[in-house]
């Protein structure tokens, strides 16, 4: 099953997240991801898509966690 979620990429104090879709078999945080979707700069208040991949994988079944769908819900 694949999820669609956020994964932290920035460094202390300034937080960066990527938008990916991972295989939800794996576990932890170093686990590869399949494909980079977008990001979130929580700092910039700045979400951006790749909305053609993203409805792709939706499509496919993939589901998306809590926190990604209340950000998703602000654009």
């Amino acid at each position: 099953m694949i999820k669609i979620r956020l994964s932290l990429a920035g460094s202390k104090k300034r937080p960066f997240y990527r938008i990916v879709a991972i295989d939800k078999k794996r576990k932890g945080k170093a686990s590869n991801f399949i494909e980079v979707l977008g990001y979130w700069s929580p700092k910039n208040k700045e979400v951006k898509i790749k909305k053609e991949r993203f409805n792709y994988w939706i499509e496919k079944g993939a589901k998306t966690n809590a926190s990604l769908e209340k950000i998703l819900k602000n654009i």
